[in-house]
C-alpha cells in the first residue's frame, strides 16, 4: 500500500525522485562480500539508468545481514552519513567501505572525506542505531516467506501500482 511505502521511504536518504515510479530498495551488509561484488559491479547504478521504465530511486538500508563482526558499527555509520551529508556523503562512504570490506570504520571515516566528528556525534546518538534495528525488523518482515534471503536484496516497488517482487 501506499501506507507501506510511505513508512519505508520516512527518514531515508532518497537517491533519485523521491516520487519515483520504481523504488529499489536494497538491503546490504557492509561486510557481506557479495554485496561488496554487486557494488563493485554497478549493478545499482546500471538499474538506475534503465530506460523505459519511468523514473527510479534507490534506498540503501544496512542490515545486519549474517553477522559479520563490524557490521552494525559500519551500517550505522552508512546511516549517519546520509543523515549528515544526505546521499553524497553517504555514497563517499559507501564506496570506500566496499572497496576494501577490512578496511576499520576509522580509516574509511578519514580516507572517504566525509565529516568525522558529525559521523562520530551521530553514531553516539541512539537515532542511527534505532533506524539500523528498524532496517533490520523490514528486511526480517520482507523476506518472511524467502526461506532464508540472505544480503545483498533488492526490493523492486512500483510505487503506481504498488506491486513488488524481491531480488535476492
Amino acid at each position: 500500500t501506499k501506507e507501506e511505502i510511505a513508512a519505508m521511504i520516512k527518514n531515508q536518504v532518497v537517491h533519485g525522485p523521491a516520487n519515483a515510479d520504481i523504488l529499489m530498495i536494497e538491503y546490504t551488509d557492509p561486510e557481506c562480500p557479495y554485496c561488496q561484488k554487486q557494488y563493485q559491479y554497478g549493478s545499482i547504478d546500471q538499474a538506475l539508468k534503465m530506460e523505459g521504465v519511468g523514473t527510479i530511486a534507490h534506498i540503501m538500508k544496512p542490515v545486519t545481514g549474517v553477522g559479520h563482526p563490524n557490521t552494525v558499527q559500519k551500517g550505522i555509520a552508512l546511516i549517519c552519513a546520509g543523515k549528515i551529508g544526505g546521499y553524497e556523503s553517504l555514497a563517499k562512504l559507501e564506496k570506500t567501505l566496499f572497496a576494501d570490506m577490512n578496511t576499520s570504520l576509522d580509516a574509511a571515516l578519514k580516507s572517504s572525506g566525509v565529516n568525522i566528528a558529525k559521523i562520530q556525534g551521530c553514531i553516539k546518538d541512539a537515532t542511527a542505531s534505532l533506524q539500523f534495528s528498524q532496517n533490520d525488523s523490514e528486511f526480517a518482515k520482507v523476506t518472511t516467506n524467502t526461506q532464508g534471503a540472505g544480503t545483498p536484496t533488492t526490493l523492486i516497488i512500483n510505487t503506481k501500482t504498488g506491486k513488488s517482487d524481491l531480488i535476492l
